[in-house]
């Protein structure tokens, strides 16, 4: 039975047996989630300038909450969603916001061109966003998209479908919160 492991190789191919607590920074603490493969579309809108995006601009499409066990610890908020203009050609814009921790203002932002008019590609756009657990209360963090002009802005909607889900509710936005200990 081994139960101290140096530098040397150890084979981890039988069954070995765990036990202990594993502790220190970097340990996941809880991991959150939510999916849909559902169709929605909106009109919200977002400047394309040099201001930090806000609360009241864009649309939301994905909300999450997560009850931190620490304020020390992190929390590693990542996003991918599937999003489609198909009456402009617009560049869309995510934001990532939480009011507990930036008011009315966007903690991270993105930008993806999913192609030109009419043409309804899903612009796969891939967001993470890591700050410090706001406090141990439940806190929400949403994901608002606008176009920078006035348009409908889809998530889960496929090439040529603006207006309709695709795979049947198997092509899937999604948000993930991991707290991870400090």
């Amino acid at each position: 039975m081994t139960t101290k492991v140096s530098s040397a190789m150890q084979d981890l191919t039988d069954n070995y047996a765990f036990t202990g607590t594993v502790s220190g920074a970097g340990k996941i603490v809880q991991v959150v989630n939510t999916q849909t493969g559902s169709h929605a579309s909106a009109t919200g809108t977002f400047p394309n300038d040099d201001t930090i995006p806000q609360i009241t601009e864009g649309s939301q499409f994905l909300s999450l909450a997560i009850t931190p066990a620490s304020t020390s610890n992190k929390l590693l908020v990542e996003v991918v969603a599937y999003l489609t203009n198909g009456t402009t050609a617009s560049q869309l814009i995510c934001g990532i916001f939480n009011t507990d921790v930036h008011s009315s203002n966007a903690g991270a932002v993105g930008m993806t061109y999913p192609g030109g008019t009419g043409t309804w590609k899903p612009g796969p756009l891939v967001m993470q966003y890591y700050l410090t657990a706001p406090s141990t209360s439940a806190t929400t963090f949403t994901l608002r998209v606008g176009s920078h002009q006035a348009s409908t802005t889809a998530i889960n909607s496929g090439i040529g479908q603006g207006t309709a889900r695709k795979f049947g509710g198997a092509f899937m936005s999604e948000m993930t919160i991991t707290e991870i200990s400090a």
